[in-house]
């Protein structure tokens, strides 16, 4: 089965292609198309990317444009999960929940407890955010909350790490702690000023709890790095990507991986 993975980012789409067999998938090959000429050029590359027909097309939704809670509820029972992770979102938004498409999905147990990531994001907004590709005939069999498909990057022998993706205005951070998702946020400052964003970054972690080490991933990784190692007490390195192309998306490679 081949499968493409698609990313939307402010600059540029970011594409990874690859194939699943036997249960396993692999990265075939990465690419970077500007988008600063206007909205041919993204019509061409969607078009191209039609052309080639993939069997499954994946895609993001930024963390920006969602509400999510991180929930404890008190039992296990799989379809309880999926029924109430939902209501017991909606319950805390102001909003119409005809508006909203909500998704849940368990990040851990607790004795009989389960820890629950529950998101929700305007129709409008998700219809918004994938309309160039609808448009195209490249209908996504999955969408991925940004940037949790990158932690799949992160060694599995690193249990609690901070992952920040550093990718201009749409930055974001993400906690695991104990191999387990513990808190995520959508980042204010723009990478063009690291020391805002790595200040912004340490706050963050601190009202998280998080201590441990932070890794660097996304267009403008290297560039926070220093800054961002500077205004922390603990390791910060840059997440070198598996492929051959050190620039290439981590969240649309690991939509793949």
């Amino acid at each position: 089965m081949r499968l493409v993975a698609i990313e939307l980012a402010e600059r540029e789409l970011r594409i990874a292609w690859g194939e699943r067999g036997l249960g396993a998938a692999r990265l075939t090959a990465v690419e970077r198309v500007p988008l600063d000429g206007g909205a041919e050029p993204l019509r061409a590359a969607l078009a191209g990317l039609a052309a080639a027909r993939p069997a499954a097309v994946l895609t993001t939704v930024p963390l920006a444009i969602c509400t999510h809670r991180l929930l404890h509820l008190p039992f296990r029972d799989r379809t309880r999960l999926l029924r109430t992770a939902p209501l017991e979102l909606l319950g805390q938004l102001p909003v119409a929940p005809e508006d909203l498409r909500v998704a849940s999905r368990p990040t851990g147990h607790s004795g009989a407890a389960t820890e629950v990531l529950a998101a929700a994001v305007r129709r409008t907004d998700l219809t918004a955010r994938v309309a160039a590709l609808t448009e195209a005939g490249l209908a996504a069999a999955r969408i991925d909350l940004a940037p949790i498909p990158a932690l799949a990057l992160v060694p599995d022998t690193i249990a609690s790490t901070a992952l920040v993706i550093a990718d201009g205005a749409g930055s974001a951070v993400v906690v695991r702690r104990d191999g387990r998702i513990a808190g995520l946020r959508a980042l204010a400052s723009n990478a063009s000023d690291p020391g805002a964003l790595a200040g912004e970054i340490r706050w963050t972690l601190r009202a998280l709890g998080f201590s441990g080490p932070v890794w660097c991933a996304g267009p403008d990784a290297a560039r926070l790095q220093p800054a961002l190692a500077g205004a922390l007490d603990t390791p910060v390195d840059v997440l070198a990507p598996p492929v051959t192309d050190p620039v290439a998306s981590s969240c649309c490679m690991a939509m793949i991986c």
